[in-house]
């Protein structure tokens, strides 16, 4: 595990290359051409997989907004869709710090506390993280007992709340990060339980292209690779997850059996709908917020101190 730690970026840049050169190689080898005849005739699938991805971003972003009024941050529905994109702008930026868009943003424009959106944007993260994990186990639990797979899947969400609910109570440091009680909220629960339906609608998108494909491919594999891939992405430490994320997605297509000349079209294409296009989305999101005057005092909202950023 050190040696991971240590060398995470040269692993990341080194599957990034096996990615680009074995794509490349299925392209020239086999004949491309096939590829891009076949998917001449279903642009609706494309269109499709974008239209649930996007489905993903709105339900990511409502739950996003539902966590930052837990503590008490209301930009409204327009500011707040804008900053939500705006978090998008840093994707590339190393080391998860182009998460500190979002509560930049909000202390900008005067809508509260730095600190405290910066807690939300790490509240966020972690139910995606345990979202993910609780899908991961649902699927797993489904392929021994079908009806298996929700009680499994609630079973990771309660046991998250119930270890983190007592955390705050044994760890009084904790406290002071987070309002006592907040992990038994109604509102955190149900935030909890509802963030894995993005990981659903965007594991559905990645079915349609792969079905396409290989049409015996099970759903379960289609739905499990999105949070996995997520976890890969994260665990590198890359931004983005560039290069392991490819890398995961290569190799998981290849042990599906999808044709050589398909390979490279499909994690190319993946990766553009689910990752490269909403960069400049959140570029254009903070050129429109970098024209709004801040929040007035009649908004209620904290003022901002520089020295907390």
């Amino acid at each position: 595990m050190a040696f991971l730690k240590r060398h995470r970026l040269a692993i990341a840049l080194a599957l990034l290359a096996f990615t680009a050169v074995a794509g490349l190689y299925g392209l020239f080898s086999a004949d491309w051409r096939v590829a891009l005849r076949f998917w001449s005739g279903r642009g609706w699938v494309l269109c499709a997989v974008f239209g649930l991805h996007t489905v993903n971003m709105m339900a990511d972003g409502f739950l996003w907004l539902w966590l930052l009024a837990g503590f008490g941050i209301r930009p409204g529905f327009v500011r707040g869709a804008l900053i939500y994109f705006s978090g998008f702008a840093g994707q590339l930026v190393p080391a998860q710090l182009g998460r500190l868009v979002r509560p930049e943003e909000l202390a900008r424009l005067g809508h509260g506390r730095f600190m405290e959106a910066a807690k939300a944007e790490g509240m966020f993260i972690v139910m995606m993280a345990v979202s993910s994990v609780a899908l991961l186990s649902a699927l797993l639990a489904g392929l021994w007992r079908s009806w298996a797979a929700v009680p499994a899947a609630l079973a990771v969400t309660v046991c998250f709340l119930c270890f983190a609910a007592l955390g705050l109570k044994v760890v009084p440091r904790l406290s002071r990060y987070l309002p006592d009680g907040y992990f038994v909220r109604p509102s955190t629960v149900a935030i909890a339980c509802l963030s894995g339906a993005g990981w659903v609608a965007s594991g559905l998108g990645l079915y349609l292209i792969l079905r396409e494909i290989v049409p015996d491919v099970p759903l379960w594999q289609a739905l499990a690779i999105t949070p996995s891939g997520s976890l890969v992405g994260a665990a590198s430490g890359m931004p983005g997850g560039l290069g392991a994320v490819e890398g995961y997605l290569g190799v998981t297509f290849h042990a599906m059996r999808v044709p050589p000349e398909h390979l490279a079209l499909a994690v190319g294409a993946l990766r553009l709908i689910t990752f490269w296009i909403w960069i400049p989305v959140g570029w254009a999101a903070l050129a429109v917020l970098g024209r709004l005057p801040a929040a007035g005092d009649s908004s209620g909202a904290a003022p901002v101190n520089e020295d907390e950023r």
